[in-house]
């Protein structure tokens, strides 16, 4: 069966509207038959381990179910959005982690959303806050402060 589902990935920091924009592409989408997921690492890490706080341990492990996910909703012809940071990682790009599933995807990049509103918006989360110091640590190996 020739896999047809579109890869759309959202990228930047905490805090800079992927998450927003990854919820008003899927209610845009959201026509029957549904073919269209969105698949989130906070939300995999809340659902598998509840108020659990975050370790590098867990991580590889969210990250594993997360490229999994997608692939099984791509191969089922589904359209999937992942509205995780997808900054680097190691050293690597992590969108290149997934054109290995999608050589032709979407990126929607948000990176340019200025820190001083990432944070602002952080502090006014109810839930799954990051903090100013994970944040700032971020921009900077990114090289996203100006």
């Amino acid at each position: 069966m020739k896999n047809k589902g579109r890869l759309i990935i959202l990228t930047g920091l905490p805090g800079s509207g992927k998450s927003t924009e990854a919820n008003k592409l899927l209610r845009k989408n959201l026509l029957l038959p549904i073919k269209v997921v969105r698949i989130n690492r906070s939300s995999l890490r809340n659902m598998l381990w509840p108020g659990h706080i975050w370790s590098k341990e867990y991580e590889s492990l969210v990250r594993e179910v997360e490229y999994n996910l997608a692939s099984f909703f791509l191969y089922s012809n589904y359209d999937v959005i992942i509205d995780s940071t997808n900054l680097n990682d190691k050293g690597v790009n992590s969108i290149n982690r997934w054109k290995k599933l999608r050589k032709n995807l979407t990126v929607i990049d948000l990176r340019e959303v200025p820190l001083e509103v990432c944070l602002k918006r952080d502090m006014e989360r109810k839930e799954n806050k990051i903090g100013p110091e994970v944040i700032i640590k971020l921009a900077r190996t990114n090289k996203l402060l100006k």
